[in-house]
C-alpha cells in the first residue's frame, strides 16, 4: 500500500477488492479528532482511519475538565495523530504536549488561552452582548490559567512534529488572527486559508 512506510502498526482497513472480495489493509494511520460536533475532516479521510473524540456542548464545563477526558481517551496509544476542531482544536494542542505525537491538524482553533491577550480582548467584546456565550467563554478563560500557550507550542517545535492549520476565509476575523499567530509559533506548521469556507463548514474542506 502506498505509503506504508510512514504509518503506524497495527491498524487496519477493509475494503471490497474488485473481485468482490474483502481485502485487509495494514499500517494504515489512525487520526484522533476533538470536536464538540459530530464531524470529521473530510480531506484527511483518505491518508488516515478517524475516530471521532466527541467533547459535547463544553459551555458548562472547565478547560482542564475537558483536556482530561480527552487524554485519558487516547494516551495509552503509541504515534498519535491528533486533531480538533474549534474548541476541540484548542483542547488537541494542550492534549499535544503530554502525548507520543506523531501530528496534529487544527481546523479553526479557538484563541481561549489567556496569554494571547490582544485576541482574548476581541473575542470578549465580540461577546459582550451574548450573556450566555459570554458566561461560558468567562469560564472557559478563567480555566484556561493552569495552561501555558507559550510552553506548549515550544514542546510542539521540540518534537518537530507537522502541523496543519485549517481557517476558513469567511471566519470571525479573530480566529484567522489566531491561526496566523499559531503558525508564526510553530516552526513546522502550514497555515491553509480555505477560500469562501466558514466556521461551520470548514471540516468539510477538500
Amino acid at each position: 500500500m502506498a505509503g506504508a512506510s510512514n504509518s503506524a502498526p497495527g491498524l487496519q482497513r477493509e475494503v471490497w477488492g474488485k473481485d468482490c472480495n474483502l481485502v485487509k489493509y495494514d499500517f494504515v494511520k489512525k487520526l484522533f479528532f476533538v470536536s464538540p460536533e459530530n464531524q470529521i475532516p473530510l480531506n484527511k479521510i483518505s491518508d488516515f482511519t478517524i475516530e471521532l473524540v466527541y467533547i459535547g456542548d463544553w459551555r458548562n464545563k472547565t478547560l482542564p475538565d475537558l483536556v482530561s477526558k480527552v487524554y485519558n481517551k487516547i494516551s495509552s496509544q503509541k504515534n498519535i495523530y491528533l486533531g480538533g476542531f474549534s474548541m476541540g482544536g484548542l483542547i488537541a494542542l494542550i492534549v499535544s504536549e503530554h502525548i507520543n505525537l506523531k501530528g496534529l491538524s487544527l481546523y479553526s482553533p479557538s484563541p481561549h488561552l489567556s496569554e494571547t491577550d490582544k485576541i482574548i480582548k476581541t473575542v470578549q467584546k465580540y461577546y459582550a452582548t451574548k450573556k450566555d456565550r459570554k458566561r461560558a467563554i468567562d469560564k472557559i478563560m478563567k480555566s484556561a490559567e493552569n495552561y501555558s500557550i507559550k510552553d506548549i507550542i515550544k514542546n510542539i517545535n521540540i518534537k518537530n512534529v507537522p502541523v496543519d492549520i485549517y481557517v476558513g476565509s469567511k471566519e470571525l476575523k479573530f480566529m484567522i488572527d489566531n491561526a496566523k499567530e499559531l503558525n508564526t509559533s510553530i516552526k513546522k506548521s502550514s497555515l491553509i486559508i480555505a477560500k469562501e469556507y466558514s466556521h461551520t463548514n470548514i471540516c468539510s474542506y477538500y
